[in-house]
């Protein structure tokens, strides 16, 4: 049997989210994606598709307003298809519609009862692009889709190489397979991971925004401030912001974009991810910003983008600081014998370092335009740095 050649699976439940699964499916194709789509592809009949499930990590739902009856008396094609894909434990990615809103669980048809527990993602068509993102990254958060092309090519190289052993004797078969498989595990070496940051500083003076330099432990009472980063290597990065009380605040990626922490080697990004400034002062009590890059994603901090704003502040301060006690960034948690990362790959120091980007800009509130190099700061699996301020005085 030849192999499947698709990444993901996109249908819908119902007939009003058809035109905007399409928009999913012709999006994602664009990013690299080979995208099946659903009971509208050809030759979908219902067997057909259950096979393609079966061989395809991710599946994409969408859901409009008449999914709920839809999906009532279980015929729909696409509640069939998510039926199927729950049983089979795909990663499912629900995507909601504006108007999508379902009832209560014990009402659910036990299809959409079971994505209760999956969060869902919102489709805005005055914003598709940033909401195929949003769905894109979901879909890549366990292999990208150049790793996935090279798990196709060794899945197909093996079923090849199967028939082959087949004629062989047992002993030379296991060996030859074994070898197979352990091709399959990226172990090459890593070089630990560089964060090149800078921070930017703006105050009224004379009526108008100047630039001042920001200094880490410096009174900075009535100054703004924003945070400009750039990692080494593709990985995650994340910018959390504490007040005097202890209260911690997700200032990179924003709660708009939560779970989206993904970010590329030499691109710059900054935080407040919004667009606004920081203002350090006794209301605001501005303490400490940390900007966090990372090989792997930090799940602690993830956590930190669902939970609501009413959340226990001495807890979410205490979490944030046993998270940060224990990163492996050559300056919190200890290291010992060799480093490697959640996938199991090593750190070296004979690996060059990728670059991140040299410089970054903001423009100030009154509209100039100011530019810093980015320092290098050198970390591990991941790279930190805390930025202190105080509010006693104002910024000279």
């Amino acid at each position: 049997m030849e192999p499947i050649e698709y990444d993901v699976f996109v249908c819908h439940v119902g007939t009003s989210g058809s035109g905007v699964a399409k928009t999913i499916a012709a999006g994602l194709a664009r990013r690299g994606f080979r995208v099946f789509e659903g009971a509208d592809a050809a030759g979908g009949a219902e067997a057909d598709r259950r096979r393609i499930i079966d061989q395809i990590p991710d599946f994409v739902v969408v859901l409009a307003p008449d999914s709920v009856d839809a999906c009532a008396d279980g015929r729909d094609p696409g509640c069939v298809d998510l039926a199927h894909a729950i049983e089979t434990d795909r990663n499912i990615v629900p995507v909601h519609l504006p108007a999508f809103a379902p009832p209560s669980e014990t009402t659910l048809p036990p299809a959409l009862a079971a994505l209760d527990k999956r969060q869902p993602i919102p489709y805005s068509a005055r914003a598709g692009a940033d909401s195929i993102a949003r769905i894109a990254h979901r879909l890549s958060s366990d292999a990208a889709v150049g790793e996935r092309d090279m798990l196709r090519q060794a899945k197909w190289v093996g079923s090849f190489v199967t028939l082959v052993l087949v004629a062989l004797v047992a002993v030379a078969a296991i060996g030859i397979a074994s070898k197979m498989f352990a091709r399959r595990i990226d172990v090459r070496p890593l070089p630990p991971l560089v964060l090149h940051w800078s921070v930017f500083g703006q105050r009224l003076e004379n009526g108008a925004w100047t630039e001042y330099a920001v200094k880490d432990g410096a009174q900075a009472r009535g100054a703004q401030v924003r945070v400009a980063f750039s990692p080494s290597a593709d990985g995650y990065a994340y910018v959390i912001g504490r007040d005097a009380r202890g209260d911690v605040e997700v200032l990179f990626p924003t709660r708009s974009l939560k779970a989206e922490s993904r970010v590329k080697a030499g691109q710059v990004y900054q935080a407040p991810a919004d667009g606004s400034w920081l203002t350090v002062d006794e209301a605001s009590g501005l303490d400490t910003v940390y900007v966090i890059a990372s090989y792997d994603p930090i799940e602690n901090l993830e956590s930190l983008l669902d939970e609501r704003d009413e959340e226990a502040t001495a807890a979410r301060g205490a979490f944030v600081d046993s998270t940060i006690s224990g990163l492996l960034d050559g300056k919190h948690g200890g290291a010992t014998g060799r480093v490697r990362t959640r996938s199991g790959r090593p750190l070296a120091d004979n690996v060059p370092r990728g670059a991140g980007a040299s410089s970054a800009s903001v423009t100030l509130s009154g509209g100039t335009r100011a530019t810093h190099p980015l320092a290098p700061l050198e970390g591990l699996v991941s790279a930190t740095v805390e930025l202190r301020f105080r509010s006693g005085a104002p910024a000279r």
